[in-house]
C-alpha cells in the first residue's frame, strides 16, 4: 500500500516494484487460490475438487515458515543459501529433463509397442526413468525377453540356440535389446555425471558463503524487519480492511494535503555513539568496496595489458640508456687505442732513429 500511494512513480513502476519481490507474488496467488478453491467447495457437486485445491494450497501457506525462519542466527543463512542453490541448478535440471525424455521415450516405445494412445503414456515416459535417479532400477523390466531366455536355459538345461526352450517371448519385442543399451548410457549421463554436477555447485554456493553467515543473518533480518513493517498486521482475507484504511487515508491526504499523514515509516533513535558505529561501518564498507573495485580494475585485460605496455616502455627506455652507455664507452676505448697506437708508431720510429752502434 505504502508503494501504491507514492506519487513520484508511475503507476507500472509501482507495480514492477511491489511484485519485483517474490514473496508478494506468491502470496497474492496463494490468496487468490484460496478463494477460488473456496468457491468451489462450497459447491456441493464439486466439493472434493475444492478439497484437493485447498489441501494444494495449504503448501503455500506452510512454505511461509521458511520465511520465519530467515530471523534466526542458525537457520536463516542455510536457508538464504538454499535459495540461492536453486537458480544455479536450473540449466543441470534442464539438462537432466532431456535425458530423462530422452531415455523415457525410448523406454516406452520400445518396450510397449501395441499401446494406444493414452495420457498415462505421457506419465510412464518419466515416471520410471525418474525413480531410477535414485537408485530404483526396475531390475525385472530392463530386459525380460533376454532373461526368460536365459531362465528357461537355466531350468530345463537345454542350449539357447536349440529352439527347444519353453518359453513365450512374450517380451521379445522388435528391438528389445534398445532400451537396455540406452538405460546405460542414460544411468551414466544422469546419475553420475549430472547428479554429481549438481552437488558440486551446491557445494561452491556452501563454502562460498559460509564464511559471511553473520553478515548474510543480519541482511536477513534487516529484510524481514521492512518487510512486516510494510505489510497489514491482519492475516488474509482481513488484509482488505487494513488496505481500505490506508486508503481512507491517501482520500484525506489527497484532499486536505497533509502529507503527514502517510509517513508510517520505521523511526530509529540513536545515541552518539551509535551513529558514530554506523558511520564507522560505513567508512568500513566503503573502504572495502573500493579495494575491491582496485582488484577487479588490476585483474581486468586491460590493465594488463596498459601494464605490460608500461613495463615494456621502462624496459626500452632501460636498453636506450644501457646502449648509449655502451657506445660511449666504446668511442672512448676507440680514442683510447688510437692515442696507445700513435704513440707506439712514434716509439717505433724514435728506436730506429738511434744509431747501430748503441
Amino acid at each position: 500500500m505504502l508503494i501504491m500511494i507514492d506519487r513520484k512513480q508511475k503507476i507500472w513502476r509501482k507495480i514492477t516494484v511491489y511484485f519485483g519481490n517474490y514473496r508478494n507474488g506468491v502470496l497474492l496467488f496463494a490468496t487468490v487460490s484460496y478463494i477460488i478453491a473456496f468457491i468451489i467447495r462450497c459447491d456441493p457437486s464439486s466439493r472434493m475438487t475444492g478439497r484437493v485445491l485447498l489441501v494444494s494450497n495449504s503448501v503455500l501457506w506452510s512454505l511461509k515458515l521458511v520465511d520465519y525462519m530467515r530471523v534466526f542466527r542458525q537457520l536463516g543463512p542455510y536457508v538464504t543459501m538454499a535459495a540461492e542453490m536453486i537458480p544455479r541448478m536450473l540449466p543441470i535440471l534442464a539438462m537432466l529433463f532431456v535425458s530423462l525424455l530422452s531415455f523415457g521415450l525410448v523406454r516406452e516405445a520400445i518396450t510397449y509397442p501395441y499401446e494406444e494412445w493414452h495420457w498415462l503414456l505421457l506419465r510412464n515416459i518419466f515416471f520410471k526413468p525418474y525413480f531410477m535417479l535414485y537408485g530404483e532400477v526396475y531390475a525385472p523390466e530392463i530386459d525380460t525377453c533376454g532373461d526368460e531366455l536365459w531362465d528357461a536355459h537355466i531350468d530345463e538345461g537345454v542350449p539357447i540356440h536349440s529352439g527347444l526352450l519353453n518359453v513365450t517371448r512374450e517380451g521379445c519385442v522388435p528391438g528389445y535389446f534398445v532400451a537396455p543399451l540406452f538405460m546405460t548410457v542414460f544411468m551414466l549421463i544422469a546419475n553420475v555425471l549430472l547428479m554429481n554436477t549438481m552437488v558440486a555447485c551446491c557445494t561452491y554456493v556452501f563454502e562460498h558463503n559460509v564464511e559471511n553467515t553473520q553478515e548474510i543473518w543480519l541482511f536477513e533480518r534487516y529484510a524481514q524487519v521492512m518487510e512486516f513493517d510494510s505489510t497489514p498486521f491482519l492475516p488474509p482475507p482481513l488484509t482488505i480492511l487494513y488496505h481500505l484504511y490506508w486508503l481512507f487515508r491517501w482520500l484525506r491526504v489527497r484532499n486536505f494535503s497533509r502529507k503527514n499523514l502517510l509517513d508510517a515509516s520505521l523511526k530509529l533513535f540513536l545515541s552518539d555513539e551509535e551513529v558514530e558505529r554506523i558511520h564507522s561501518f560505513e567508512e568500513e564498507c566503503i573502504e572495502d568496496m573500493e579495494k575491491e573495485k582496485d582488484i577487479r580494475k588490476q585483474s581486468s585485460n586491460d590493465e594488463r595489458i596498459h601494464r605490460t605496455a608500461e613495463r615494456s616502455d621502462q624496459i626500452l627506455n632501460r636498453v636506450n640508456v644501457i646502449e648509449n652507455a655502451v657506445r660511449s664507452d666504446v668511442r672512448n676505448l676507440d680514442l683510447l687505442l688510437k692515442a696507445m697506437e700513435t704513440r707506439h708508431v712514434s716509439f717505433c720510429i724514435r728506436f730506429e732513429g738511434l744509431p747501430s752502434s748503441l
